[in-house]
């Protein structure tokens, strides 16, 4: 079946691969970083049966960090991608970076993924990463659970993490599944110890000594749905799980060593069916029939678990500690019971032609399908020395098949299946094909990009010459910093562009750009980290010979007046004599017209006819004095109407001129005349337009565009613009006060308010205190932020962190505007 807008019944898919489907599960590892990510991920890798040791970050043998880079510094820069299995079913799971400079591995990740666990440090709560990847799965309404993480520490709870889920995000429904234990008194429970709830314990000031597995605080897990209590064996390395029963027959007066615990799970049982049964019916049917809390299956609450999961209107809340191999495998087995298969999963949508309205789009649903034509997007590239580009996709319908040739929608490219691979993070598995629903990577294809749109050459033959159907991409974000890049000799040159092909082949968040006036060639990416990390990957593992600069901000520069500029472009364009006349008018945007950059909303492409968005322009006028005067004295040709053609190949149809004169205009504002940084807050119109026949070629139009818009921005007056950060600087409350005089003092900020951070009103911590830690919310600009994490620290006695990103452009003052000129030009 076609992609298409008529006949969206689907086609019949066998009992065999709806079976095969239902037991996947394509999932994400999401969180801020430190919390645990790749830690809970090597547990599930050794509990499996995948691996047959744990591997540690502090160690750097982890399986899932293999770079280097990774593992000197102990964090996840790329995501990695890895299948196993749990159970009877099949898992691909990706674990992501945490750090805010790889928040673009974090969006490509979440793209094509089903379901997410959100790993939380059961510390520090709900941080301000932890919010950003948040709202990256809300954008995909994917479904998540959640893990709260590092239980074992002192200062842990699992009160604190779901304050923080109600209030941070409001329409997330924590459906708690299981509550942490601590052991007051001897922990052999042969010797008469009791169990406790850790928070119930904290808070009547229990002396927090650890006492579990390997000297951990967390002794173990109420399983609330199956009324059980886990214990998770330290001598296996928690391998061996023992379940004691909580029945409705334990005591609760006696003063045995399950007593609290009996009485603490029966009330969170009770409360975890109230929560389903208001919000699903079939549980409170089931519930109705029996009346009893305590009576219904484990399976009725499980299914109701699931349906709300799906409809992401609850959110499983599981706990535990990874690293102390504490809670990992009801994680997985909720991973199963809980998060989507493909087959459940939602549908992503394409626009294709109308059949019913010629020249109008519909948008249509890709169905599930293996007998579909083949729809799959690609979500990342990595460039393997000895294998070529290695492009992971997700089948959305269809087969994937070795040695099949698909068509690149957004490329219109053919291109050929050379081999298909599973991947095992760092290692890889050779594969006939790839099912419909599932996640693999492909060998051969030299053209094929992140973001792109795969297709069956049937859908593609079929609509040769409309556009084709694509599924949403992934945009990065803007670069907010930048340094020169130089090969030490001549003889490195040829090196060094080789080595850039491939780290942007790998990594579309980074942008080379050829400095006009010095030469020179600029690196620019998302952060600091950022561009340290491929720094070093280009000396280290593409061994060139490079001489890197100091990483700089990428500053804007902006008009500070509207400007009108007429030219008559009249030159040789590709080696034929290209003729037009343009006017335009350059103009200051103020800043409530701008649309704020974001990892969502990026600058388009070039080709998609963009200025992106930071400037603005309209080019209606010219056009429409086109169109309306075709039978004026017009002695340069003429312009038709979207949509028609004459057989000469002279005159060009409307579409063409906009994507020229658009193509122009980016051109010109990717370069700003006074130190060459890319502008904003530009709006450009281009008032008038005259054509000269065949002198007037699309190159002509771009380049006498572009020459004009260039001319305009020289004779107007230009100010600098500088990156705003929305910062977050989360801090115990003692340190309020000396945090907030930083950032309003010498790091210029515009303070926007506090959020508290803590455990509800009235929740004890560890040592009594209230709501512990305030989160400081700002704009600052980037500069004042270079360094600014040690100061934090050196601030707040370690304690102090932070997350930013970028907002927008601000004005400076003059002093900082000589500064920065100073430093770009080496002079004022």
């Amino acid at each position: 079946m076609a992609l298409d807008a008529e006949g969206t019944q689907e086609p019949p898919t066998p009992p065999e691969i709806l079976a095969r489907a239902q037991k996947i599960r394509n999932i994400g590892i999401i969180a801020h970083i430190d919390a645990g990510k790749t830690t809970t991920t090597e547990r599930m890798l050794y509990y499996s049966g995948f691996s047959r040791r744990i591997g540690d970050v502090d160690d750097g043998d982890t399986v899932m960090d293999y770079m280097q880079q990774e593992r000197e510094r102990g964090i996840t820069i790329q995501s990695a991608a890895i299948t196993f299995g749990w159970r009877d079913a099949q898992i691909n799971l990706i674990d992501t970076p945490g750090h805010v400079d790889f928040t673009f591995e974090v969006e490509r990740s979440i793209r094509v993924l089903d379901g997410a666990v959100v790993i939380i440090d059961g510390v520090t709560g709900v941080q301000a990463q932890t919010e950003t990847v948040w709202r990256q799965a809300d954008r995909y309404r994917l479904p998540r659970l959640v893990f709260v993480n590092k239980l074992d520490r002192v200062g842990g709870g699992l009160d604190k993490t779901l304050h923080h889920l109600r209030t941070r995000f409001p329409t997330a429904i924590p459906l708690v599944c299981q509550l942490p234990l601590v052991r007051v008194g001897p922990h052999n429970s042969d010797q008469g110890g009791r169990w406790e709830l850790m928070d119930q314990a904290l808070r009547r000031g229990f002396n927090a000594q650890p006492t579990g597995p390997r000297g951990s605080l967390l002794a173990g897990v109420i399983d609330v749905v199956t009324q059980e209590l886990l214990e998770f064996d330290p001598a296996s390395e928690g391998s061996v799980i023992r379940r004691t029963p909580l029945t409705s027959e334990t005591p609760n007066a006696e003063p045995g060593p399950l007593s609290l615990v009996a009485t603490a799970a029966r009330q969170a049982r009770v409360e975890l069916v109230e929560a389903l049964a208001e919000r699903d019916d079939q549980l409170m049917e089931a519930f109705l029939d029996t009346e009893d809390h305590l009576r219904l299956p484990a399976t009725n609450l499980q299914g109701a678990i699931r349906r709300l999961t799906l409809a992401n209107r609850g959110v499983p809340v599981l706990c535990g500690s990874a690293y102390r191999n504490t809670g990992v495998q009801p994680l997985l087995d909720a991973v199963l019971d809980y998060l989507p298969s493909p087959v459940d999963a939602t549908r992503p949508t394409v626009a294709v032609p109308s059949r019913r309205t010629p020249g109008q789009v519909d948008v249509v649903r890709v169905p599930f399908s293996d007998t579909a034509n083949l729809c799959a997007l690609a979500f990342k590239v990595i460039y393997d020395a000895r294998r070529g580009p290695m492009v992971f996709v997700r089948v959305y319908s269809g087969t994937l098949q070795t040695r099949m040739t698909v068509v690149n929608a957004h490329r219109r490219e053919k291109e050929r299946v050379n081999k298909l691979l599973t991947m095992y993070a760092n290692d890889v598995e050779e594969v006939p094909q790839i099912a419909v629903g599932d996640i693999g990577v492909i060998l051969g294809l030299k053209h094929t990009r992140t973001g792109d749109t795969l297709l069956g050459t049937t859908t593609a033959t079929a609509k040769a010459n409309a556009p084709l159907p694509k599924l949403r991409g992934v945009e990065p974000p803007p670069p907010v910093f930048f340094c020169s890049v130089e090969p030490a000799s001549a003889a490195e040159e040829k090196s060094l562009n080789q080595a850039l092909d491939r780290l942007l082949l790998e990594d579309p968040s980074l942008h080379v750009t050829a400095d006009a006036e010095t030469g020179q060639t600029l690196l620019s990416g998302m952060g600091e980290l950022h561009l340290e990390i491929v720094k070093d990957r280009l000396l280290r593992d593409y061994k060139v010979n490079a001489e890197v600069g100091s990483i700089r901000i990428a500053y804007r520069e902006t008009v500070c007046q509207t400007v009108t500029h007429s030219i008559r472009y009249d030159r040789e364009v590709l080696g034929k004599l290209g003729r037009v006349d343009v006017s335009v008018r350059v103009s200051p945007l103020p800043e409530a017209d701008l649309v704020v950059p974001t990892t969502a909303t990026a600058n388009r492409d070039v080709e998609d006819g963009g200025v992106g968005k930071d400037n603005t322009c309209d080019i209606t006028q010219a056009l429409r004095g086109l169109v309306l005067s075709e039978d004026d004295d017009h002695d340069g040709g003429s312009v038709n109407r979207p949509g028609t053609r004459p057989a000469s190949a002279g005159p060009l149809d409307a579409a063409e001129v906009a994507t020229a004169l658009r193509t122009g205009i980016n051109q010109a504002l990717s370069r700003g005349p006074l130190l060459g940084f890319q502008t904003a807050r530009v709006h450009v119109e281009v008032t008038r337009l005259r054509l000269y026949g065949e002198a007037s070629s699309p190159a002509a139009l771009r380049a006498g565009t572009a020459q004009a818009v260039r001319q305009a921005l020289m004779q107007a007056e230009n100010d600098l613009l500088e990156p705003m950060m929305d910062v977050a600087v989360q801090v115990p409350r003692e340190y309020v006060g000396v945090a907030m005089s930083d950032l309003s003092g010498a790091r210029r900020a515009r303070v926007s308010g506090m959020t508290d951070d803590g455990a509800p009103s009235g929740d004890q911590g560890v040592e009594g205190n209230v709501s512990i830690n305030q989160i400081i919310h700002a704009q600052v600009p980037l500069s004042a932020l270079l360094g600014y994490s040690s100061a934090l620290r050196s601030l707040t006695a370690g304690t102090g962190t932070f997350t930013m990103q970028l907002v927008g452009y601000g004005t400076m003052t003059s002093q900082q505007k000589k500064l920065v000129m100073k430093e770009t030009r080496g002079y004022e």
